[in-house]
């Protein structure tokens, strides 16, 4: 009995070293964890903190957006400029406008004179006599031919001389429409020895090319008239970001001339073909605003948004980088009298913008966690100097 008791004790005691071993933390983890701790801690005192300029902020949700830089001018749609010529030689006599100065459809931009333009006159009054003989004579002979006094050819030969008349005439009419003159005044006695040429749409003078006194040929470019409501924002994108290039992304740019106030404009096309050598693709944005005292080719810079989202963020300033993955922020950890204690610790960040970047919840880190959003390199240096 005495050896069986004996047994059952020992047996216990064995078991119970057995589980006290088993349930006893591990003091090397324990310590190590204490150490890590300590090793990313820092507190300031009262005055530290201030003279730091430390601020304490919070997670908050913001939009934020993917985006590509992008460099480029301001040009102007095909439809949105006009070089203005005359379809008839002459001499300038006057010029109505300045340069810069804003013209509308139909605005005389200057005056043209030659014999020609008289002679073209002359020409249309001529086809209009003969037209009317023609159709006269047609008329008569119709009526013959209906009441079978005359012969078919004479018929045949009356309606082919009235049809050619009338062609000559539409001829002059429309040539004396196409360089600028009315043929019903000058159906009405009206002749005129000059020309104005007109605007054939709004917009600014951007060229004159003409003097008074000076001879000029036919479609010599006379006037370069830009309609300021037809510009568009022509963007260089380098051929990484082509493939994140959508119709109808928002663009941001700014102008030097404009202060560099950013203004909107949104992606209307893409180009086709990559421009040999440069390896950039050309994208068109239209402006969403109207700009003052913005001109072809002004130089702009462009921020294209290829990817927007609701995300919580911080400041950039609030997230410090150490090594080339490596990211972290400051905490505040404890907050007493006259001691303030911040804890280092990595964070994972998402999208960052010029302003935030996004932070993606994790351990010891909530939407309700105070974070330092300004300080950090201060705290930082007060770290590494307790470190050494």
């Amino acid at each position: 009995m005495k050896i069986l008791f004996k047994a059952g004790v020992l047996a216990f005691i064995l078991s119970m070293l057995l589980y006290g071993c088993q349930d006893a933390p591990e003091e090397g983890s324990v310590s190590n964890r204490q150490d890590e701790k300590k090793e990313n801690t820092v507190s300031l005192t009262t005055e530290q903190h201030r003279r730091a300029g430390i601020e304490i902020g919070k997670l908050v949700k913001r939009m934020l957006a993917l985006s590509v830089d992008a460099r480029g001018m301001i040009a102007v749609k095909p439809e949105g400029q006009a070089f203005v010529s005359t379809l008839t030689e002459g001499i300038i006599e006057t010029i109505f406008v300045e340069y810069g100065e804003i013209v509308n459809v139909g605005t005389p931009l200057c005056r043209v004179s030659h014999p020609s333009i008289i002679q073209a006159q002359q020409g249309y009054l001529e086809d209009l006599y003969e037209f009317r003989l023609a159709e006269d004579n047609y008329e008569r002979v119709k009526e013959l031919r209906r009441e079978n006094i005359t012969s078919e050819k004479a018929f045949l030969k009356s309606e082919s001389e009235f049809m050619l008349a009338r062609s000559s005439k539409q001829a002059s009419y429309t040539q004396l429409k196409m360089i600028g003159i009315d043929p019903d005044k000058v159906e009405q006695g009206e002749i005129s020895n000059f020309i104005d040429l007109k605007s054939p749409i709004s917009g600014k003078i951007n060229k004159i090319n003409a003097s008074p006194g000076t001879y000029v040929g036919i479609n010599e470019k006379l006037f370069d008239v830009v309609s300021l409501d037809k510009m568009i924002l022509e963007l260089k994108v380098f051929e990484s970001d082509i493939p994140l290039i959508r119709k109808g992304q928002k663009v941001i740019f700014t102008l030097s001339n404009l202060n560099d106030i950013p203004h909107r404009a949104e992606v209307v096309a893409t180009s086709s073909f990559m421009e040999r050598g440069s390896r950039v693709l050309e994208v068109q944005a239209k402006l969403l605003e109207k700009l003052p005292d913005v001109y072809p080719g002004m130089f702009a810079a462009a921020s294209i948004t290829v990817n927007e989202k609701e995300a919580l963020s911080l400041p950039n300033p609030a997230v410090l980088e150490e090594g080339e993955n490596e990211q972290y922020l400051f905490i505040l950890l404890d907050e007493k009298e006259n001691t303030h204690t911040f804890q280092r610790i990595p964070v994972t960040t998402g999208i960052q913008t010029n302003n935030y970047t996004e932070i993606i919840p994790g351990e010891g880190l909530t939407e309700g966690t105070d974070i330092v959003v300004s300080g950090v390199y201060y705290l930082k240096s007060e770290l590494l100097k307790e470190l050494d």
